[in-house]
């Protein structure tokens, strides 16, 4: 076995430290011994300073053998309890509702990749500007068997001129929206015709927020949610989520069903205008 250098240095300071303790416990209990009897001003001084030297080594052999190792265990219990007293003051979701933080660059490849066969994926958003890439990922979960739900916006309802409205980008229009928004709805029809489990359906109401739900045996484990600004919501934080009792998955797949149910089938070829040419 190869010991590197610190290792080699911490373990020689810890050596010195020991030996330097029981010399000193050693060499005061010596003397004290041997002048005990004595009663001269310079050997009773000598038989004080013995006494004290070898008591307070044996108290530090007693501090570091027996309680500094419960006393740090204690330190550190208490270090971890004011951490969590601190990130659920501000932070309360984190634990009751299943809050785990913040995801700078959602990673959307990842989402689909760790659908299982059997897994199912809620998907609510308006819909994939990144549709060339999404659907390239969609397209290999559905191959390994995972099922896929996903509710976007209607593109002739007025919540989709409301929200293309609202974005503000660089040479992004109302018209640009709509665009992109039947062509991704093209893409997922030619999904659909492949007779996999992918449904779509499409709302005329609010659309909240767009999320992405992991459910596997019917349990929703993780998910993502973001929000609807000034900007595509894809280039935005996306908050994380995770299982608990009552927590924000349950509240969002809910959510997810009662839009489902209230999103009516379409007829998507003669509503886009989509041709199998």
């Amino acid at each position: 076995m190869v010991v590197n250098k610190p290792d080699q240095t911490i373990g020689l300071l810890a050596w010195k430290k020991w030996s330097l303790a029981s010399a000193v416990f050693v060499g005061g209990y010596i003397v004290y011994y041997l002048t005990i009897n004595q009663h001269s001003f310079l050997p009773e001084l000598l038989h004080h300073v013995g006494l004290f030297l070898a008591a307070v080594v044996a108290v530090h052999f007693i501090y570091e053998l027996l309680v500094k190792r419960d006393e740090q265990a204690a330190m550190r219990r208490e270090v971890s309890e004011a951490v969590a007293t601190t990130i659920n003051a501000f932070m309360p979701s984190f634990e009751r509702w299943g809050f785990q933080g913040f995801e700078q660059d959602l990673d959307f490849k990842e989402i689909f990749e760790k659908l299982h066969a059997g897994d199912e994926l809620l998907w609510l958003d308006t819909y994939a500007p990144s549709r060339s890439i999404m659907v390239n990922h969609l397209t290999a979960a559905l191959a390994r068997g995972a099922k896929i739900r996903m509710l976007a916006i209607s593109p002739d309802s007025y919540t989709a001129r409301c929200r293309a409205r609202e974005i503000r980008q660089p040479g992004f229009t109302e018209q640009t929206f709509l665009d992109d928004l039947g062509s991704f709805i093209n893409a997922l029809c030619v999904e659909l015709e492949q007779g996999r489990e992918l449904e779509l359906r499409l709302y005329d109401d609010l659309p909240c927020v767009p999320m992405y739900i992991h459910i596997r045996r019917g349990v929703p484990i993780r998910g993502f949610t973001s929000y609807f600004l000034s900007h595509a919501s894809e280039n935005f934080a996306h908050a994380k989520w995770g299982f608990t009792d009552d927590g924000m998955l349950n509240h969002f797949s809910e959510y997810f069903e009662s839009k489902w149910v209230n999103a009516k089938p379409r007829d998507l070829k003669s509503s886009i205008g989509y041709s199998d040419a």
